[in-house]
């Protein structure tokens, strides 16, 4: 066996990496000529080179025991067979190549050190790093040439789009504007001509349009797709070095925009142009370009957008989507509808599940496939949906400042239009307005709400079908696209109750069980109540939830608890049906959570539902021992002797500790109870109270007085001196030795007079009594 050394193993492997180098260059270029005179004649080396070297053992290792052994070099090498894109070949673009020489690297130990990983760079810039290539030298002659060229062949076709605007043909004019904007863009991509030029050309070109076209649709469309050549230029050619400027650059085009119609593919470019920028480069555009651009975007709706008048190759390009949309639509359901019936017929057969379940989920792509066609063809067909998402989406990517104002700006400017406008340009307006409002995400539940309280007030009020459209936006940015689709055909196919008012919430509350997760329902549905309540429909709301009873619904506590409290300041025999049926809608087993593993058994907890509480005590014919039951706590008779003074180990929750002290004022001040009842029950409070270790507070020594001493004294009935003493020694503890005093010697003229009254009328009653007399 041959003793390789060290050294020549080193060489070896410096000259198999260049030679791995030269190799991915070739293969790169895919050219033999191209690199022809720089590689030379190169060997062909396979793709790990292996070398057989010798192995020394240490001091303490046997050369018996470990033998001859061989250690295999396996060398790295770059993967010649990866595929890249041409990206890498624009860089060769500003190189000369003809007087390049090899040069080899400065230090081939220095290269095996570092080991850089050449993946993280592009192509053409790891090309660069290994060729030390020269830059183009443009003479100064030949540049001027090349500028002069290019301006004359601007000016060229801006003199023809001149010309052909004095003809007045619309197919010249179009031929024209095309080649137009096709240069502008290239020379912009290329950094022909600077941004201060194209500023200067678009203002002079717009205005000649919007002079000598007297079409003024058409005028409008070549302005836009000016503007829009000149946006794919600059988007083009905006690098790291031209970001801090970029606002510079864009507000001339947004100007532009602004003094346009708002037509759909002016707010489409809008649109995109807002999306592309970061939100410190929005900030500084001024604010009466946003302001006047989206004005005349919500005014736009005025009109229907499906109406503009297109031009002939726009509205055949138009019908041919939609005739592909749909023809798209109906060929998948035959294929479900034919899918369907071999799962009928195999379920006949009595085939295995397995198989079944295996055929199901390409089904549901299917349908979810073709729901999004429909969709799509809808879009075409009303155009001013498309229009309001994308001024979400605009609104969306403007700082939080900005867009919170605009919305309240724009707002108010809808408003105007309602009272100058008819009626149904006015609706239409709304509509699409709040639908905008609705899909904007960094807006929250709360401010959305007074938007939309807002503008329900102003004018005259939507069709109620349309209101849950408005709520599904909201949820569409946290759910799947196939959950959005599903709920939209669910409530389109179904409708529940459609002649009464409430008929749209329940049907939506309908798809939500049935198109949603489980984790999701409540959310949903606390959002669809607390809607109902700002926008002051609380009848809804109680008609909403005694509707579900078909549905078997599952509600939690909060719901439940949030309705009763809204409606029984409005209607409480309603409030008093929702809470008999809130028994059977707790949510039970299958709502799990990290908060409840074995499930959401919890029901009504009255302790939120404290107004409905002081209902049942003052004004309602319910007995006080049925209010007990209701509220779930046993009373002090129905204990043990021996259990009835021994206190609790469990404290007491403060918002039950609130509720009871709230009871027993109630019913200390309730007229319908007799000054005996009113007492029993403010005695039941106190020993719930006491039960759990509270110390004495005052509301509830005040409503024991009241109910014990006071309302007694109204009724002209005699006050017991053990009930009195008992009080005192409470009242003594809470307001002091004075207030005890007076209070007891109040008491106590009050007994005499009862007495002496007493004897007075028991004289008068017995006129021939014999004995004593007074």
């Amino acid at each position: 066996m041959t003793i390789v050394p060290t050294k020549v193993l080193l060489a070896q492997t410096n000259f198999h990496q260049v030679s791995q180098w030269r190799l991915q260059i070739q293969n790169r270029i895919y050219s033999d000529e191209f690199l022809a005179d720089a590689c030379g004649q190169s060997t062909p080396v396979s793709q790990i080179f292996k070398r057989n070297g010798s192995f020394v053992p240490g001091p303490l290792e046997s050369r018996r025991r470990l033998g001859k052994r061989r250690m295999v070099y396996a060398f790295e090498s770059i993967p010649i067979n990866k595929s890249d894109s041409w990206s890498w070949w624009r860089c060769f673009q500003q190189y000369d190549l003809t007087e390049w020489k090899w040069e080899p690297p400065r230090s081939i130990a220095m290269n095996q050190e570092t080991k850089l990983d050449l993946s993280q760079f592009s192509s053409g810039a790891w090309l660069l790093s290994i060729f030390n290539f020269s830059k183009k030298k443009n003479s100064p002659s030949s540049s001027s040439e090349l500028n002069c060229f290019n301006s004359e062949l601007l000016k060229e076709q801006v003199t023809n789009l001149r010309v052909s605007m004095k003809k007045d043909s619309e197919h010249t004019i179009l031929k024209a504007s095309r080649s137009l904007n096709h240069t502008l863009e290239n020379f912009l991509h290329q950094h022909i001509i600077c941004e201060i030029k194209t500023i200067q050309l678009l203002d002079e070109i717009s205005q000649d349009l919007r002079k000598y076209v007297t079409r003024p649709n058409l005028a409008t469309f070549l302005c836009c797709s000016l503007y829009q050549a000149a946006w794919k230029g600059l988007k083009a050619s905006i690098s790291d070095t031209h970001a801090l400027n970029m606002s510079e650059t864009i507000t001339p085009i947004l100007r532009g925009l602004s003094k346009l119609p708002s037509t759909p593919t002016v707010q489409k470019l809008v649109a995109s142009i807002i999306q592309y920028l970061p939100k410190t480069e929005t900030e500084k555009i001024p604010y009466e370009i946003y302001r006047s651009i989206f004005t005349s975007w919500s005014s736009s709706w005025c009109e229907d957008l499906s109406r503009v008048d297109l031009f002939d190759y726009q509205a055949q390009y138009l019908s041919d989507i939609y005739k592909k949309h749909y023809s798209a639509a109906e060929e998948i359901i035959s294929k479900v509808e034919n899918q369907l019936s071999r799962l009928d017929s195999q379920i006949n057969v009595k085939i295995k599940a397995y198989d079944v379940n295996i055929s199901l989920p390409e089904i549901r792509l299917k349908i979810v496939s073709g729901l999004e066609n429909i969709e799509d063809a809808e879009n075409l067909l009303t155009p001013e949906k498309l229009s309001a998402s994308n001024l979400a989406k605009a609104l969306d990517n403007l700082p939080r400042n900005v867009m919170k104002t605009l919305l309240i700006d724009c707002s108010k400017g809808v408003c105007e239009i309602f009272q100058q406008d008819d009626f149904d340009s006015a609706l239409r307006i709304k509509k699409y307005w709040l639908l905008s409002i609705s899909q904007i995400t960094s807006l929250n539940n709360e401010e959305f709400l007074d938007l939309w309280m807002y503008m329900d007030t102003c004018g005259k009020p939507l069709s109620t079908f349309f209101y849950p459209e408005l709520l599904i936006n909201r949820w569409e940015s946290h759910s799947s696209l196939e959950e959005h689709l599903h709920i939209r055909n669910e409530i389109k196919t179904t409708r529940l109750f459609i002649k009464d008012s409430f008929g749209p919430w329940v049907s939506l509350i309908n798809a939500i069980y049935k198109c949603y997760s489980i984790e999701t329902h409540f959310e949903r549905i606390g959002l669809l109540f607390s809607s109902l309540r700002a926008l002051g429909k609380v009848d809804d709301m109680g008609q909403t939830v005694l509707n579900l009873i078909d549905i078997n619904p599952r509600l939690s506590a909060e719901i439940l608890e949030f309705i009763v409290e809204t409606l029984i300041d409005h209607n409480p025999e309603t409030a008093w049906k929702v809470v008999m049926l809130s028994r059977i809608m707790a949510p039970g087993r299958k709502y799990r959570s990290r908060f409840f593993p074995n499930g959401d058994h919890r029901r009504l907890r009255y302790s939120r539902c404290p107004k409905f509480v002081d209902w049942m005590i003052y004004d309602s014919k319910i007995n006080p021992i049925y209010i007990w039951k209701l509220l779930r706590v046993r009373r002090q008779s129905s204990y043990q002797s021996r259990y009835r003074n021994q206190p609790s180990p469990k404290p007491l929750h403060p918002e039950i500790e609130a509720l009871f002290k709230r009871m027993a004022v109630a019913f200390a001040h309730s007229n319908r109870l007799s000054p005996r009842q009113a007492f029993r029950n403010v005695m039941h409070c106190w020993h719930q109270l006491c039960h759990h270790k509270l110390p004495i507070d005052k509301t509830v020594v005040k409503a024991l007085i009241h109910s014990g001493i006071t309302r007694w004294i109204e009724n002209g009935l005699w006050v017991s001196v053990a009930r009195q003493n008992w009080l005192y020694y409470l009242l003594e503890q809470t307001e002091g030795t004075e207030t005890a005093d007076q209070a007891s010697q109040i008491v106590q003229d009050w007994n005499n007079n009862i007495t002496l009254s007493k004897k007075r009328k028991q004289r008068e009653l017995n006129v021939l009594c014999v004995g004593q007399i007074d």
